[in-house]
């Protein structure tokens, strides 16, 4: 993203569908004591949060290496066990209070931020309006950098909702918590896709 000569913009809305492909995402073998329910939102490998998909003989080239060594990784890691502590499910209000922080953080970082309230009365009559859960409020989350110049534009779109944990009782730690541990990242969300949403925002960054 130039800022010189393109304009970013961040689309957050809480109830988009939005995720890496499934070829981006790291596997992982099942865990010593068989846990099941974490599935693709329970670990992510803190090496893909980096943006190295790479195989392990592969080295990085120059502009890679330089990609990489901009992005503030303790500042990512720091924001994403954040928002994975806010346990923003489907419908509740914590989806308000997670997609406020991300206004928060991007206007502390220097974005231009156009937060708004969803109208799903008005959007419940167009043809194409469908979700899964009723929701009393929503909110709407744009974040700009850059002067528009007549470049070509760059959008990173996310979403910061969740779907529930399951039985806590399967989770080597807490679902809601933000745990670093082994290379990894714990927590509901991890991947899908708060992970993913705070690559986004640092990459903008």
């Amino acid at each position: 993203l130039s800022r010189k000569r393109e304009r970013g913009v961040f689309c957050l809305h809480s109830n988009a569908a939005a995720a890496p492909p499934h070829s981006e995402l790291k596997e992982f073998p099942p865990l010593p004591n068989g846990e099941r329910g974490l599935g693709g939102e329970g670990r992510m490998a803190i090496t893909h949060i980096a943006g190295n998909t790479k195989k392990k003989d592969q080295p990085m080239n120059e502009v890679e290496q330089r990609v990489l060594g901009a992005i503030d990784m303790d500042g990512l890691l720091a924001l994403l066990c954040e928002l994975i502590a806010i346990p923003s499910l489907d419908g509740s209000t914590d989806e308000l209070a997670v997609q406020q922080r991300v206004a928060d953080w991007m206007r502390q970082s220097g974005f231009e931020v156009d937060a708004w309230e969803l109208d799903f009365a008005t959007l419940q009559q167009l043809p194409q309006a469908s979700w899964d859960v009723e929701r009393p409020r929503g909110l709407g989350v744009v974040g700009t950098l850059g002067d528009d110049l007549g470049g070509r534009s760059l959008i990173f779109n996310g979403h910061t909702d969740v779907v529930p944990a399951g039985d806590l009782a399967n989770w080597r730690y807490p679902a809601f918590a933000g745990t670093i541990a082994d290379g990894r990242v714990y927590g509901r969300g991890s991947v899908d896709m708060k992970g993913g949403l705070c690559c986004a925002l640092f990459a903008a960054k």
